[in-house]
């Protein structure tokens, strides 16, 4: 007999002998009635820890099912069951490689300043190169995706077919080897660490590994720290004692007060210098064609507009900014530099719209120089005395001479 059978049977047995002697229950002054609640608390009891017993069998399968699991994944070994999926110090990087399928190029750091290889030999935005480094430390992979031969070329993270090929090294040691490919979604692509099997989903974007020097360079290499100097055709500006001075011409110098709003208006958009690209030797020969094509339509070429500033700023170096403006394009070259960057008509125009009347307004002090560079100019030239002039009224007294004599 089983041992639930047993206990139903004392259960049935237990409701015999309560109700075979109700006349000695009530003779019990009530002790019947309690001895009848104290049994079924006790039923209730015995069945709540029957409950909890199945409970326990099924938490403990539970268990040993997940670590099951867990031992034969461990076990393959293209599995990435660490959460970083490369796990390099970022801080030790001294070379990124970046290639993709017709192009490559190369960053290095020395003393701190990351910079792009090759001819331009061009400063790169150390900023953006150490942002990418840190984020390809601390990618985190998931479970494989796939992990056959034509997956990866499927997916485009093959030896010889893939989107980015990124290297880190420092020195000759790699840090790092990835290959990126195809996008699952957004803000991710198909990633392979080089020599494994496995293929993961991780949180990257290919445009965050571009293959231009474009993508790298510094934007701020043709800006100026600080400006002592600025010279033009039309004018010369110093700074003396933290305030701007008009150096030439020298009818202007004495007593005219430069305006503060356009002068830091000027010095915002000389320290503030963004560059959009680099001008190529492919972007020049599209250039000529577009003039071509332009002469034969309108029969004339397109207007070229050049601005040359030079800056002297506070490493005591005079360097000549050239802004060249031909139709919507403007490129600028900096005496230093043997590059020609592409920049933003916006800067052209704040550029060329800058001259003595911007710098120079109509003040109660400039009018007053200005009449008195007037009466300067009737004196040195009594022919001119007798009529008005832009800059003030003819001198009086010359009148009167001249027409004594």
């Amino acid at each position: 007999m089983s041992k639930v059978e047993q206990d139903k049977q004392k259960d049935s047995s237990l409701d015999s002998a309560v109700s075979v002697a109700p006349s000695e229950q009530s003779a019990d002054n009530g002790t019947g009635s309690d001895k009848a609640a104290l049994f079924s608390a006790w039923r209730r009891t015995l069945a709540a820890s029957r409950m909890l017993q199945v409970l326990g069998v099924v938490l403990v399968a539970q268990l040993v099912l997940a670590g099951g699991l867990y031992w034969n994944a461990g076990r393959d070994g293209n599995v990435v069951v660490a959460e970083q999926l490369l796990a390099f110090d970022d801080s030790k990087a001294d070379r990124l490689q970046i290639t993709s399928v017709d192009k490559a190029l190369e960053l290095t750091r020395t003393e701190g300043v990351w910079r792009l290889e090759g001819d331009q030999q061009l400063p790169a935005d150390g900023e953006k190169v150490d942002r990418l480094l840190s984020q390809l430390a601390g990618l985190k992979a998931g479970l494989p995706v796939a992990t056959s031969t034509s997956a990866r070329e499927q997916l485009d993270v093959a030896e010889d077919d893939f989107q980015r090929h990124v290297t880190i090294q420092q020195g000759d040691e790699v840090l790092a080897d990835l290959y990126v490919g195809t996008s699952p979604g957004y803000q991710r692509a198909h990633v392979r660490r080089a020599g494994q099997d496995a293929i993961v989903s991780a949180k990257l974007n290919v445009y965050d590994l571009p293959d231009t020097v474009d993508g790298w360079m510094d934007r701020m290499l043709l800006s100026f720290d600080e400006v002592f100097r600025i010279q033009t055709e039309d004018f010369t500006l110093v700074k003396v004692d933290e305030h701007w001075k008009i150096e030439a011409p020298e009818a202007r110098v004495s007593g005219h007060q430069v305006a503060t709003e356009p002068m830091e208006k000027l010095l915002d958009t000389l320290q503030g210098l963004r560059v959009t690209g680099l001008v190529t030797e492919q972007d020049d020969e599209g250039a000529v064609s577009a003039i071509d094509e332009s002469e034969a339509d309108d029969g004339a070429a397109e207007e070229i507009n050049v601005i040359a500033w030079t800056i002297t700023d506070k490493e005591g170096e005079p360097l000549t900014l050239t802004l060249t403006e031909q139709g919507n394009d403007v490129t600028v070259e900096r005496s230093d530099r043997a590059q020609t960057f592409k920049v933003a008509v916006s800067v052209f125009n704040a550029l060329n719209d800058v001259d003595l009347d911007v710098l120079l307004p109509a003040t109660e002090k400039n009018e007053v120089a200005e009449g008195a560079d007037g009466a300067s100019s009737a004196t040195e030239n009594p022919d001119g005395a007798a009529s008005s002039t832009e800059e003030g009224p003819a001198d009086e007294s010359a009148v009167r001479t001249m027409s004594a004599e």
